[in-house]
């Protein structure tokens, strides 16, 4: 599409904050405008006289956006176990020694 370019293609979903694979097919796009577009975070280019290699580039794409999302899970995971593990440090010490009586004097007695 000579109007759309692919840097455009590539801000519009980085604009949108999608991450999903970005590959470039293109029968006239100059090495300068791949490596640009790929320093920028296109994911891979092809020519169009080189479509056999598009399945393995798509695959592979695929696989390393699965690998993506799962390290901002367990990054995002991580984080909420960090966050978690302050929690006893901002309760003060003389609560933790004071919390065997209250749990006594809490628990209901029972009657034989």
């Amino acid at each position: 599409m000579p109007s759309f370019s692919a840097p455009a293609a590539l801000k519009l979903v980085q604009d949108k904050n999608i991450d999903i694979p970005f590959i470039i097919v293109s029968g006239a796009i100059g090495e300068d405008t791949a490596v640009t577009t790929m320093k920028s975070g296109a994911h891979d280019y092809l020519m169009k006289d080189k479509l056999a290699k598009l399945v393995v580039a798509i695959e592979r794409e695929i696989r390393e956006a699965k690998m993506r999302q799962d390290k901002k899970k367990t990054d995002e995971m991580l984080k909420m176990s960090e966050e978690i593990s302050v929690i006893p440090l901002m309760i003060p010490r003389w609560a933790f020694e004071l919390s065997p009586l209250m749990v006594k004097h809490s628990t209901p007695t029972r009657r034989f």
